[in-house]
């Protein structure tokens, strides 16, 4: 797929049109032999949502002793995080309780970012931290009209981060 998307032959097969800008590859893994295949072919590593900070600091550790090994320089390293920005902490806390009370996706409670753009932006700085490049969000299943409000929310916890949009 690399050599394809680069304008490549493979085997007699060209695709069009080609990307205009280089596609990086991301492998999502938390089990060492997966992290160790991301150090070694991947643009990035991807850890998984539910993974706890510990397991998180762990996989880090990994990775960048795997990229060392290989003799490739640390690339991406990306978490995903299920997340909602509320007015205030109550707020979301309040918001977001019946569907945790749930057992949201079987997730421990302390993976996921809710709260205040302070305290979301006080998680993200965590996850920065401990060696992560990139978050990527994904909103509780909360009315539609809060997923938008939490979604414009990102952009102060942005600027508390010092991220220009």
């Amino acid at each position: 797929m690399q050599a394809l998307l680069r304008g490549e032959t493979v085997d007699g097969v060209q695709i069009a049109p080609v990307p205009d800008e280089p596609v990086e590859y991301w492998i999502g893994a938390m089990a060492a032999p997966g992290i160790e295949r991301a150090a070694r072919m991947a643009d990035g590593w991807l850890a998984q949502p539910s993974a706890t900070l510990a397991e998180l600091a762990t996989g880090v550790t990994r990775y960048l002793d795997a990229c060392a090994h290989v003799d490739r320089p640390p690339k991406a390293m990306a978490v995903r995080r299920d997340i909602y920005v509320g007015q205030s902490d109550l707020h979301a806390h309040n918001l977001t309780e019946p569907l945790l009370a749930r057992g949201y996706r079987g997730m421990s409670p302390e993976v996921l970012i809710i709260g205040s753009p302070d305290t979301v932006a006080a998680r993200f700085a965590q996850l920065a931290d401990a060696g992560f490049t990139d978050v990527i969000v994904r909103h509780l299943p909360v009315p539609t009209a809060e997923v938008v409000a939490s979604t414009h929310r990102l952009a102060e916890v942005r600027g508390l981060l010092g991220v220009r949009p």
